[in-house]
């Protein structure tokens, strides 16, 4: 049996950064766990609310994960002393879908050496860091507001612009028009900010049973209407320089 060591220390972390998980990701954050850990179990949350629990990764990556379904949450529990341990577990780390949470990923490291929580906590910065995806900056709360009042901006200002020229309103219906369609504005910018953006750039996901399909009409979608945009914008450029 091992002895604790006589200088412990706890520790958490919270991360916000975006991140779509495989089934390579879960194995490396696996290994990694199981490395350090005499007992490693997971667990599941779903979209409908139920919870399973796993005793290893295999029997995880077996769910069938429709979109019914789908996974929004993955927890992973270690426990390093088998003897005498707490019924709390000395790690404790959860991976969720940006798009369904504040928060992307989560640590907590309880009773741990300093050696322990140094290893893990450079690792899971590295892991959160070097596979978030590439738009995060999209879901900074300063981005997320620009975005709101980009959208707005242009939605309201077509809005009064057409009524504008088609019944000639002078300044005062103007600014009366223009309060009149803040709540539809807002409306709209929300609706495509958390569905039409949500879906071609997802703030989360586990690429796992059902969801690696699915993932790829996504991407698919993507493509098709940035390349759409591009060529629209490339268009209307050249327009003006003839």
């Amino acid at each position: 049996m091992k002895n604790r060591s006589s200088m412990t220390g706890s520790f958490d972390k919270i991360y916000t950064r975006p991140i779509i998980v495989d089934e390579d990701k879960l194995r490396y954050l696996s290994e990694m766990m199981e490395e350090k850990f005499g007992e490693v179990d997971y667990g599941i949350e779903t979209i409908d609310g139920i919870q399973y629990k796993y005793g290893n990764l295999d029997d995880l990556l077996s769910y069938k994960n429709p979109d019914s379904r789908k996974i929004i949450k993955i927890s992973i529990r270690g426990n390093k002393y088998k003897d005498g341990r707490s019924s709390l577990p000395e790690l404790f780390m959860t991976i969720d879908d940006r798009s369904k949470s504040v928060l992307s990923c989560y640590i907590q490291l309880r009773y741990l050496d300093e050696s322990d929580i140094m290893f893990f906590k450079s690792r899971v910065d590295n892991f959160v860091k070097d596979y978030s995806v590439w738009y995060w900056w999209m879901y900074k709360p300063v981005s997320i507001f620009a975005l709101y009042c980009l959208l707005y901006t242009v939605i309201d200002v077509c809005f009064s612009w057409y009524l504008n020229k088609e019944y000639s309103l002078d300044i005062n219906h103007n600014i009366i028009l223009m309060a009149s369609w803040m709540l539809i504005c807002i409306g709209v910018t929300v609706f495509l900010i958390k569905r039409v953006l949500g879906y071609l750039f997802p703030g989360g996901g586990f690429l796992i049973g059902d969801q690696i399909k699915a993932m790829e009409r996504r991407m698919t979608v993507r493509k098709w209407i940035l390349g759409l945009i591009t060529t629209v914008i490339s268009g209307l450029i050249v327009a003006k320089l003839k």
